[in-house]
This record gives structure tokens, C-alpha cells and sequence, in this order.
């Protein structure tokens, strides 16, 4: 009796385990169904802000800004994805003269300074019908790193939000529009005499910029 007793209690125990598991795997497909396969986007963004500029013209600079991107969503839970992408940043600085730094192309006090940038995003998204949020880091590689005869720019880390809306164009794809806030921070190698190498890497410098968004995202 006390063996049967036992064997009746180990099967109730294992049935109900295995009726948790069950529920637990078909709750999570179930969840994993309704979420959209792969989604991509890609997108531009044009806007304009400023920056400490760490060479030896060390003022505060305007500047403005065209970005593209190409991203990828990893969707791990209803509303929740996670994302990377990569692109390509044009930013034209103006630069405020002053009496350490004289250009022969300046123009009412100011001159021009090029930029060009391979970047890459990540972070998390959160979207729900209409509306979506991001959050998250972005890297800046400068194509040509020497700002400044005794600056040479590692590279650019910031952080930022992009809130913004969809519209539906069909069953898997909608057009993205939003706005962004970016802060970061400037890390530089410098020398300020002559002949002498280059320091080590520091953050000398901070920039901020806002950006309208717009894109097009595709689920395949």
C-alpha cells in the first residue's frame, strides 16, 4: 500500500509538472506568435546643435547635421525590442574665430569645418500601436580624425531619445517620424607644443543636438 501510495504521488507530481511546462511553452509561442518577424528600418535625420570644439579654436560651435541609418530590431517581448544599426553622419561646424586661431576662409568671424562620421547605434525600443520610444547609446568614428593641427579625435560616445510615431502602409511596413535628443562626449588625443607626441586618449569637450526622424520600417 505504501508503494502504490507513493507511485500514485510521484504520477500526480509529474503530471502536473508536466502540465506547467506544457502551459509555460504554449503561453510563450503563443506570445512569440504575435510578434513581427524581423523587423528592419531605415532612416534619416537632419538637424542642428552645438559642441565644445576641442582644437585650438576652443569655442562653442554651431553645427549642423545629416545622418542615415540602417537598423535591425530583435523583438524579445510584445512592445519590447532591442536594436543595432549602422550609418553615415555629414556634419558641417561653424567655428568661431578668435586670436588663437585665424583662418584664411573665414567670413564675418567664422569658418567652416567638415565632418564625416561612421556611427553606430543600439538600444531598446518600445512601440505600441501608433507610438514608439527609443533609448539608447551611439558611437562616432571620425573619417578624418585630426580636427585641429594638435587634436586628434578618437572618437564621439552619446547617449539618446527619439520619441516619434507611425503611420501604416501596409500590413508590414509604416513610415517612422519622430524627434531626437542627443548628448555625448568628445574623446581626443592633444599635444600643445610643438614636436611633442600626442597624449593619452581624454573627454575634452561635450555636444548636444536635436533631430527630426523620418524612416521607413519593413517586417519581413
Amino acid at each position: 500500500m505504501n508503494i502504490n501510495h507513493l507511485q500514485q504521488k510521484s504520477s500526480r507530481r509529474f503530471f502536473t509538472s508536466f502540465c506547467i511546462v506544457a502551459t509555460f511553452l504554449l503561453s510563450s509561442n503563443i506570445s512569440l506568435a504575435q510578434i513581427p518577424e524581423r523587423p528592419f528600418s531605415a532612416d534619416i535625420h537632419v538637424g542642428a546643435g552645438h559642441l565644445a570644439f576641442p582644437g585650438l579654436c576652443g569655442d562653442v560651435s554651431s553645427y549642423h547635421t545629416v545622418d542615415v541609418f540602417a537598423d535591425g530590431y530583435f523583438n524579445f517581448r510584445p512592445h519590447w525590442s532591442l536594436f543595432l544599426g549602422a550609418g553615415y553622419q555629414y556634419r558641417f561646424v561653424y567655428v568661431s574665430d578668435n586670436a588663437e586661431c585665424k583662418s584664411a576662409s573665414s567670413d564675418n568671424g567664422k569658418h567652416l569645418v567638415d565632418c564625416h562620421y561612421g556611427n553606430i547605434l543600439f538600444g531598446l525600443e518600445y512601440s505600441h500601436k501608433w507610438f514608439f520610444l527609443k533609448v539608447g547609446g551611439k558611437v562616432d568614428i571620425a573619417f578624418e580624425p585630426w580636427i585641429a593641427a594638435n587634436t586628434y579625435e578618437v572618437c564621439e560616445l552619446g547617449g539618446f531619445i527619439q520619441p516619434g510615431g507611425k503611420i501604416r502602409l501596409t500590413d508590414n511596413s509604416c513610415l517612422r517620424i519622430g524627434w531626437q535628443f542627443l548628448y555625448g562626449r568628445e574623446r581626443v588625443k592633444q599635444n600643445w607644443s610643438d614636436g611633442a607626441p600626442l597624449g593619452g586618449p581624454k573627454f575634452h569637450g561635450r555636444f548636444f543636438s536635436t533631430m527630426i526622424v523620418a524612416g521607413y520600417e519593413y517586417h519581413f
